[in-house]
């Protein structure tokens, strides 16, 4: 009897505290016991402060030494279970909510020590108790276009460094620092383009030149995205040519043809929903008006604004054009070299104009559709 006696109290030992002699301690404290528990493990290398809120949270404000693990992510119980179950542990998170859970979590992964403070930071910091700040250092500087050059040739095998190029496409195409991205500075979705960039990389940025502050303007705004290290290149992209430093371009293979109106329907047919295909009638108002190829726009050649309608297209989709004839190819080939000496990079040219189509019976919508 004595022997199956304490056969079981070994058994209740082991169960409760995992190792014969060394119980548990999960319990939860208050702030002012959480801070005598720190006064008392200042030196003690087995004692740490676990702080399980986000990393967001914990950068603006954390107890000073605590270790960020963050209990919504999906590695939460991996990072825990890796810790050392030996050493004694003091968690916390914003008010006591996810510290509890984390607490259980702790508990069924056999920690031996772990002290979960109430109502988490908030009642810390109302009972005036010190806190700490994680504020990386920024490092925004403007440096002359040799030095910029400096900084390239260092990083040349560098992934963590990026140049960025903010001026329009167009210019960004006819010259650029080689290896540079182009983030056009004039978009809409430009602080939305930056912000998706890893912010801890460093970042050399420039304009095509100096004036308008434009520079300037997004390395501000990088600053306030909290990117770490970011310098902008003075002078832009004007003064590193002064110097005489390398440059690239890039030049899409531009295709400028004239097709068929067989060709012209199938490519039609193949480009259905494609938002980047465009169709252009070069008529005048009253002919698009009467008929015309279905979801074309008309921008007429014989207007005075015809060159620069054509210029707020977005060169870098294709375009399908088309004037009336089918007897000469005046218009369409006018069309299509203006279009080229403004950089489109797809152009394709229906000979034949809208009569060539109809000819072929090929379908058009208006008031006089397929008359």
């Amino acid at each position: 009897m004595m022997l199956m006696l304490s056969a079981s109290l070994v058994a209740g030992a082991v169960l409760a505290g995992g190792c014969i002699g060394k119980a548990q301690i999960i319990e939860t404290i208050t702030p002012q016991e959480a801070f005598s528990l720190i006064q008392e493990n200042q030196d003690n290398p087995d004692f740490a402060i676990i702080d399980v809120r986000t990393p967001e949270e914990f950068a603006d404000e954390h107890m000073e030494n605590a270790i960020n693990i963050d209990y919504n992510s999906e590695t939460f119980q991996d990072e825990l279970n890796i810790l050392d179950k030996n050493k004694t542990y003091l968690i916390y998170c914003r008010t006591g909510g996810r510290s509890e859970c984390a607490l259980d979590m702790m508990a069924e992964l056999d920690f031996r020590e772990v002290y979960n403070m109430s109502d988490g930071l908030n009642e810390w910091v109302a009972a005036g108790l010190p806190t700490a700040q994680e504020t990386p250092t920024q490092i925004t500087e403007s440096i002359t276009p040799q030095e910029a050059f400096a900084l390239i040739q260092e990083n040349q095998d560098n992934p963590n460094f990026v140049i960025i190029d903010v001026q329009r496409r167009e210019e960004f195409v006819k010259g650029h620092i080689e290896d540079a991205i182009n983030i056009d500075y004039n978009s809409e979705t430009f602080r939305d383009e930056l912000n998706k960039l890893d912010k801890n990389k460093t970042y050399l940025i420039y304009y095509g030149c100096s004036c308008g502050g434009i520079d300037g303007k997004a390395v501000n705004m990088m600053a306030e995205l909290n990117f770490r290290e970011v310098y902008k290149m003075s002078g832009g992209l004007q003064w590193w040519k002064e110097k005489e430093l390398p440059t690239a371009q890039e030049t899409p293979t531009q295709i400028t043809e004239s097709i068929t109106p067989q060709e012209a329907f199938s490519l039609v047919q193949e480009n259905q929903d494609n938002p980047d295909f465009v169709i252009i009638d070069l008529r005048t108002p009253e002919e698009f008006a009467y008929e015309h190829i279905e979801d074309a726009i008309n921008i007429d050649l014989d207007s005075e604004t015809f060159r620069d309608e054509l210029n707020q297209l977005d060169k870098n989709k294709a375009y399908l054009i088309y004037s009336v004839s089918a007897c000469g190819n005046g218009p369409g080939w006018n069309a299509l070299a203006i279009m080229k000496e403004l950089d489109f990079w797809e152009v394709y040219n229906m000979t034949g104009g809208c009569i060539g189509w109809k000819l072929e019976g090929f379908p058009t919508v208006g008031e006089g559709a397929n008359q």
